[in-house]
């Protein structure tokens, strides 16, 4: 019970944050870029109960949010995996509760929320769109979908950095990445005052020093 209140307390919070009358009146948004190197990456448990491009875990999508039909992300999933990528997913109880993107190799990414794009290195793969259902938060079910996506991604013939982007304030995140061995890089920002915006990085020691001292 405990865990449901905090997880609806903290996507409260990230609604509250995301509000557009709030993001345009005051508002700074970060992004951190976490890399791991692909030759300090441990083979993957090859008994993590998770399936990789499989329409039939994919078809059993249960819709926990209004935006997200069945369809839809049914449709996208086929697209992405036409394109080369490969999804991660896990069943319990007949429904999908997890599933977790790996694109083999990227040269840029547009992140929206920082209005910015980021360049990778050559021989980049990158995790993104890892989603656990509320049922099946805090079983660890996130942390062995992103060792075996790390594994596998690290895996790949000319890989030599795997890497992750994921918003400041998502704690549990970040906590799971560091101790799958991810690394802050680069922090990528957006502020906007009263409708002015600007944007820019800056180093990770920067970023810290600026949580430290709130």
């Amino acid at each position: 019970m405990a865990r449901l209140i905090k997880d609806h307390w903290r996507r409260a919070r990230r609604k509250l944050a995301n509000l557009a009358l709030l993001r345009w009146a005051w508002s700074t948004r970060y992004l951190l870029i976490l890399r791991i190197d692909a030759e300090t990456v441990p083979p993957a448990d090859g008994d993590d109960g998770l399936a990789c491009n499989d329409l039939d875990h994919l078809a059993r999508f249960s819709q926990t949010e209004r935006w997200l039909s069945r369809e839809a992300f049914m449709d996208e999933a086929r697209c992405r995996i036409a394109e080369g990528m490969r999804v991660y997913t896990a069943l319990r109880d007949g429904v999908l509760v997890h599933y977790g993107w790996l694109v083999p190799r990227q040269d840029e990414a547009r992140f929206p929320y920082v209005g910015q794009t980021y360049r990778f290195p050559p021989g980049s793969a990158v995790l993104f769109n890892a989603y656990t259902h509320p049922a099946a938060r805090g079983t660890g079910l996130h942390e062995r979908s992103m060792r075996r996506r790390v594994s596998d991604a690290a895996a790949l013939p000319g890989t030599r950095h795997v890497y992750t982007a994921m918003e400041s304030h998502n704690a549990v995140s970040r906590a799971v990445a560091e101790r799958v061995g991810f690394r802050c890089v680069d922090v990528l920002f957006e502020r906007e005052r009263f409708g002015r915006r600007s944007s820019g990085r800056m180093t990770p020691e920067a970023f810290l020093r600026r949580e430290r001292g709130r």
